[in-house]
């Protein structure tokens, strides 16, 4: 059968004729779910955002007698996607990103490039950084999160998180700490690169940087 990227869209085109009466609708199917029903012709559906793996199409066209004849079935594969791209250095705002609150803001005091970075401040509840709005990323095997950042006034052994969320940001789960005296000193820009598997990512994505340091001078930047 034919072979898509994800995340597809797939077109799904079906003919059907009565020869002693007429064609109610067409109904367009992915094994026994109901994708949705075409009541005029040329039959068609199309199928969006379809995700990685293998599906089985098929149409039940219904008549105005209410007969109904299914097509056989077409196999399609949808295999996993290219890549998705998205990239913030925080010059001309917040991009993707929101600031958590009063602890978090955008700073030109130390900056990778350009004229600004991601700042926050403490461990309180509003020293984070966070993506505005879900990332579909459920047509993806893996996914890529590099960043640079640099750190002021960390004693040994506090850090900071990255985190990401699946369920569009009820919860989070950390998948990085970066702990001052093991991972970095204060005082020098470090490049950070974090592989999520396919279980760390989804179609409702999204991530946050949080500081979870101890008082008002320990500053965390984040760039580019």
């Amino acid at each position: 059968g034919a072979t898509y990227t994800a995340p597809a869209s797939v077109t799904i085109n079906a003919t059907a004729a009565d020869a002693d009466g007429t064609v109610s609708s067409v109904a367009f199917y992915q094994g026994s779910t109901l994708l949705g029903t075409d009541t005029s012709s040329p039959y068609s559906y199309t199928w969006t955002n379809v995700s990685a793996g293998s599906y089985a199409l098929v149409a039940k066209a219904t008549d105005n007698g209410g007969s109904t004849t299914t097509s056989s079935v077409v196999n399609i594969a949808v295999n996993s996607g290219g890549s998705l791209t998205l990239t913030d250095n925080f010059d001309s705002g917040w991009g993707n990103f929101v600031s958590g609150g009063t602890k978090a803001t955008r700073s030109t005091t130390q900056k990778h490039s350009g004229s600004y970075s991601a700042r926050m401040i403490n461990n309180e509840s509003t020293s984070l950084i966070t993506y505005a709005n879900n990332v579909n990323l459920s047509g993806y095997s893996s996914a890529t999160v590099s960043f640079w950042y640099y750190t002021t006034g960390f004693e040994s052994g506090k850090n900071f998180l990255v985190q990401v969320s699946i369920n569009g940001g009820s919860s989070y789960t950390t998948v990085a700490s970066y702990v001052s005296g093991t991972n970095f000193s204060n005082g020098t820009w470090y490049n950070a690169v974090i592989n999520l598997s396919s279980s760390q990512i989804s179609g409702t994505f999204r991530l946050r940087f949080r500081n979870d340091a101890e008082d008002d001078s320990d500053m965390l930047y984040v760039d580019d």
